[in-house]
């Protein structure tokens, strides 16, 4: 039973993982760029919206599945 407990355990690990969000540039012929990879998405947006200020280009976040999560304009 121990053993049985322990594999389901080790099974579950990596779905409890932390998700992961990629924040992109969009270059100049209009695909987008990988910039930075954070965990946290409060993060990633504050860091987005700010490089987009600073830079003038857009920023995108979007999390390991591909999904749109934000996008900033300058």
């Amino acid at each position: 039973m121990r053993i049985f407990l322990l594999l389901i355990l080790s099974l579950a690990l990596p779905i409890m993982a932390a998700p992961k969000y990629r924040i992109q540039v969009r270059n100049q012929f209009g695909g987008w760029q990988q910039y930075q990879t954070v965990h946290h998405l409060p993060s990633a947006a504050r860091t987005a919206q700010t490089k987009a200020t600073q830079s003038g280009k857009q920023y995108r976040i979007i999390d390991d599945d591909g999904n749109l999560m934000d996008l900033f304009y300058p």
